[in-house]
């Protein structure tokens, strides 16, 4: 993992580890009703901590990479920009995440239920046994392998998203830049590489992912298929007699 996903991981890690805290407290409560204490305000929260970050820096070294280090952006219109392209386009992805939480909370319960049932437990030690299974079914073992996965896939997004926006910023103010697609060879890209490497849009031009328009490398847009494990980038293209 790269230094800005290992940093996205604990972030994501924390906020998925987060929204099982008080469905498994209330365990003994209302048991399975208690899918309902897991909501999609941690998850939100933490893609709007690494989408802002992720793009600008990304967006800086963009435009730097092409005006020779000479150019700035600002970082709270910058951040307000990703925040609104988050809940449009990436919103959907939250959704999922979330959705996909309290389908593995509610399998996860299930199956604890029945263990502890097979176990002939009393009331109160059923409970316990319970909450245990629970807990360490979703937060040491799923949470750690879901957060990884996200961390890797939105910061390849973010990144992306910050790259073409920058590029666009940079257009606006007179230059003609347009935007190239880099595949990195791999087990995890070879999809992409090499029919995807070097292909050039225009700004606003998606690229064609094997039949599927993509702004960039990691789009939300994009199906799970070209976006999950993918590790592209866009780069910034100008063409030599300019």
């Amino acid at each position: 993992m790269t230094k800005q996903e290992r940093w996205a991981y604990n972030k994501y890690l924390r906020a998925l580890n987060s929204q099982y805290n008080k469905a498994i407290a209330n365990i003994h409560l209302d048991g399975e009703a208690s899918v309902n204490w897991i909501q999609p305000l941690a998850i939100k929260g933490a893609y709007e901590k690494v989408w802002p970050q992720v793009s600008y820096t990304h967006g800086l070294a963009t435009t730097r990479k092409v005006r020779g280090g000479k150019y700035n952006i600002m970082r709270d219109p910058w951040k307000a920009n990703t925040l609104m392209q988050l809940d449009t386009v990436a919103g959907e992805r939250i959704t999922e995440v979330w959705a996909t939480s309290r389908k593995m909370y509610v399998k996860a319960l299930q199956e604890a239920t029945v263990t502890a049932a097979n176990e002939g437990l009393g009331v109160e030690a059923t409970q316990r046994r319970i909450r245990k299974l629970v807990n360490g079914k979703l937060k040491d073992d799923i949470n750690i392998w879901r957060a990884r996965r996200i961390a890797q896939t939105e910061v390849i997004a973010a990144g992306n998203f910050g790259s073409v926006t920058a590029i666009e910023a940079m257009n606006s103010d007179g230059l003609q830049v347009k935007k190239q697609w880099q595949a990195i060879p791999g087990a995890k890209t070879e999809r992409h590489f090499p029919s995807m490497d070097g292909q050039v849009r225009a700004i606003g031009q998606p690229f064609d992912v094997f039949g599927e328009a993509m702004q960039y490398p990691g789009d939300p847009n994009g199906s799970a298929e070209n976006v999950i494990n993918c590790r592209c980038s866009v780069q910034p293209y100008i063409e030599k007699d300019r």
